[in-house]
């Protein structure tokens, strides 16, 4: 994902929101020049490094004069000369004042907050939870667009869902849809998600369909979508043999030529930006460096003999695949990109025999399976598991101090045992 290239400044600029922040410091954290830093982060936020600072600066401010800071000082302190000049940037971002932003928090007690949290069915943990991980900003984004949406599609009923930390989801019901999910996003992911809600509504019901859209301000968009029951993981599923066939229908059936190619960005070219962050600095991560070698050199070689230009799923695996009430199941959660689908194989492999228990004689099986059912040769898909596990490690080292070398070494291990 483009955020992905980017993250380690974007967390600088959330830490150093009261600081100068030089877009050269920027770039150099990601190893990227200046201009190519410059495009990669519009691609991924859709705003300029100067807008996005600014948005994020407004945000932070916000939520401090809401929590009682004379607004003066907030302002002030994320770097605006004025409180004129917050004013003018607020208004130009949100098409209203600030206090008539803050009409429905700005006088609440303790008490009135604390029944808000319950209406959301939030607990302190879990607010605290979306606070840590996407700012204050976004939390105050949050309680807004529960306003919002609720006008907007009729909303009702919220329960928070815990199980995504990398956007925001409430279960719901709608007076227009019934239902429904609403999903709360701070990035640009939504709109290559929609649009491939919206492609793959004519093939076959494999998707959940997209009910609602909302794009904000590009940066913190929201989306309502259907709710399938009993909605239970296919990954729950006792039975790998049963898990297999689901996913093997769901894959033969799936991809399809997308539309408005322009949206998605290209599988392949994601997973090399991946394996070039920690080629570039060998240093940094020497045991890692060897399998991102191999793991750029294989992707190449499968890249130039499987070159569908298709729309994938982009996170296939049994924990996207949930059951619905008719005995069938439904697919959430697509990122919206562009490759061949043999590259799709690796989700699977890797959250379902590399993640967490490595047991050989099960991967063996699952190979086996998907070798038969897909048509895809054995080598293949050895060497998509083994692509994807060394760039999620790759990505990973980004934005941690550590990474699971034993994945990528089981993983290669995997991969030789080729037929």
């Amino acid at each position: 994902m483009q955020n992905d290239y980017i993250k380690p400044s974007l967390d600088y600029i959330e830490q150093n929101l009261k600081t100068d922040i030089k877009t050269a410091e920027l770039a150099n954290m990601t190893g990227y020049s200046v201009t190519h830093y410059y495009r990669l982060f519009n691609k991924a936020t859709g705003l300029s490094v100067a807008n996005y600072i600014s948005k994020k600066r407004i945000n932070h401010a916000l939520f401090e004069i809401l929590a009682g800071r004379k607004a003066i000082d907030a302002v002030l302190e994320y770097g605006f000369d004025t409180y004129a000049g917050f004013y003018k940037a607020f208004v130009k971002m949100h098409g209203c004042s600030p206090m008539k932003y803050l009409t429905i928090y700005k006088n609440l007690t303790p008490k009135e907050l604390e029944d808000i949290l319950m209406e959301y069915n939030l607990t302190e943990t879990q607010k605290n939870a979306i606070i840590e991980s996407k700012g204050d900003g976004f939390y105050l984004k949050v309680l807004q667009d529960y306003e919002l949406y609720s006008e907007k599609w009729k909303l009702i009923d919220f329960e928070f869902d815990e199980n995504y930390h990398w956007f925001v989801t409430f279960y719901c019901k709608s007076e227009l849809y019934g239902d429904c999910v609403l999903k709360i996003y701070d990035d640009d992911e939504i709109v290559r998600e929609y649009n491939a809600l919206l492609e793959y509504e004519n093939n076959g019901g494999y998707c959940v369909k997209a009910l609602g859209y909302e794009p904000n301000d590009h940066t913190n968009g929201a989306m309502l979508t259907e709710r399938i029951f009993p909605g239970e993981k296919l990954g729950e599923d006792p039975s790998l043999e049963k898990k297999l066939a689901v996913y093997s229908e769901i894959f033969n059936k799936l991809h399809i030529e997308p539309k408005n190619p322009e949206i998605y960005g290209s599988y392949a070219d994601g997973i090399i930006d991946s394996l070039d962050y920690t080629i570039d600095r060998r240093e940094d991560n020497k045991e890692l460096y060897f399998h991102a070698l191999k793991a750029k050199e294989i992707c190449l070689e499968i890249a130039s003999v499987y070159n569908k230009k298709l729309l994938l799923h982009g996170g296939l695996h049994f924990g996207n695949i949930l059951s619905c009430e008719n005995g069938n199941y439904k697919i959430v959660n697509p990122a919206g990109i562009i490759g061949d689908p043999v590259f799709e194989t690796g989700a699977l492999m890797y959250h379902e025999c590399l993640w967490h228990g490595r047991d050989p004689e099960k991967t063996e099986t699952v190979i086996n399976y998907l070798e038969k059912s897909l048509n895809i040769p054995n080598k293949i898909i050895r060497q998509c598991a083994y692509i994807t596990v060394v760039s999620d490690q790759c990505s990973w080292v980004r934005w941690h101090s550590g990474y699971d070398v034993e994945k990528s070494k089981f993983a290669e291990s995997i991969m030789n045992k080729a037929k």
